[in-house]
């Protein structure tokens, strides 16, 4: 069986052969992985700078598409990254013809909009939270909500042409229930188990994402100095990544007496291995659509922390694998920071619950043996 997998034609995410790949990048990269190792074949359309052509890497078929525009960033140049995406999605069209694969998974409804169209079974998976969802979550501007409006409407041109959607979280499968799509199934993203990396309490509590608004990071510095001085003393914070709030977040931390390191955004291999040596991992998001940092986290044997958020509280099972305190609480954070300090013990087997669970569920092995089995099932009933 023939597998293609589209992605969003974003080169900045999209350098697998440098290993800089970005978070829906690195769960294509992982699925392909494990649907090669089952006997099936895997071509991955994504967009680059330079020359276009296949190239195969780890026995997948990376077809590159190029992109005239080199920013393709939403986040940076929002126009720039429309024009490109549907440029790049008319491209796409024409290469899935030449391919002819048996399956399409899509992964970004922009770039999906001319693929959605050809006579193929096909999926889109929502690695983004729908548009209609975006407009509730983001506290935006008029202008701003009517562009989602627009691309609202686009992406569910998309959706109405996917033989199946596959939700990662079950909100988003209840939103697009109630809006009359049918053909929904949750499927989370999954993680890969990395044994020649050894976990070990490093003392330091941990976060690692965007440093925006939407991820809390604030709330878990408010949380963080509301502890004692001999807590912060025996578990520094390290926040790894970069963003819009970098400079206010490091200007709040001066107030915390130097126990709060930030580092600069690292490749996935080297952020691994930070996650890797930290006591606690905390993820104080106001949404997630699938949380691949706690996932990793949890792999790692980590007793984590996450806001009882769409995403985090479908990976969660509170006191069990994990804690859960309503986004924004900063003195649930805080208690719960606390009792893993105090109770190392308690970290122990709340992380080996965590990594069980993984085990259990979230495995690219268990998410691909998934996918497999829609693929299937859709092409049977075709």
């Amino acid at each position: 069986m023939k597998v293609s997998f589209i992605l969003s034609g974003n080169v900045d995410y999209e350098a697998f052969e440098k290993g800089y790949i970005g978070g829906t990048e690195y769960q294509v990269w992982g699925l392909s992985k494990e649907i090669i190792r089952k006997g099936h074949e895997v071509l991955v359309i994504s967009g680059c700078n330079k020359e276009a052509g296949i190239t195969l890497l780890n026995g997948i078929n990376i077809v590159k598409i190029k992109i005239p525009i080199k920013n393709t960033n939403f986040r940076v140049s929002p126009l720039k990254a429309l024009f490109s995406r549907i440029f790049f999605s008319r491209m796409a069209r024409l290469s899935i013809e030449k391919i002819n694969p048996d399956f399409i998974f899509m992964t970004e409804p922009l770039s999906s909009y001319f693929i959605s169209t050809v006579n193929i079974p096909k999926a889109f998976i929502t690695h983004n939270f729908p548009y209609g969802m975006l407009r509730f979550f983001l506290n935006t501007n008029c202008l701003v909500k009517s562009g989602l409006s627009l691309l609202e409407k686009m992406e569910t041109n998309v959706l109405l042409n996917s033989n199946i959607v596959i939700a990662l979280n079950k909100a988003i499968e209840r939103f697009l229930l109630l809006k009359g799509l049918n053909k929904v199934l949750t499927i989370p993203n999954g993680v890969e188990i990395d044994n020649n990396i050894k976990p070990y309490d490093g003392g330091y509590i941990l976060y690692g994402g965007r440093l925006s608004p939407e991820k809390g990071v604030l709330y878990l510095l408010q949380a963080y100095k509301k502890l004692c001085e001999e807590e912060r003393i025996s578990q520094k914070l390290i926040i790894v990544g970069s963003g819009p709030q970098e400079y206010l977040l490091k200007q709040y931390a001066r107030s915390i007496k130097g126990r709060v390191v930030f580092i600069p955004w690292l490749t996935k291999p080297n952020f691994v291995k930070v996650l890797a040596k930290c006591s606690i991992y905390v993820l104080p998001s106001l949404y997630e659509c699938s949380p691949v940092s706690l996932l990793e986290a949890m792999s790692f044997r980590k007793p984590v922390i996450a806001s009882d958020v769409p995403g985090s509280q479908d990976i969660i099972n509170h006191e069990y694998n994990g804690f859960l305190f309503k986004a924004r609480d900063i003195n649930k954070l805080k208690e719960y920071l606390k009792l893993l300090i105090l109770n190392p013990d308690l970290g122990h087997k709340i992380g080996q619950n965590a990594f069980e669970t993984i085990l259990k569920k979230y495995t690219f092995e268990k998410i691909a043996e998934r996918y497999i089995n829609l693929i299937e099932r859709i092409i049977r009933h075709e």
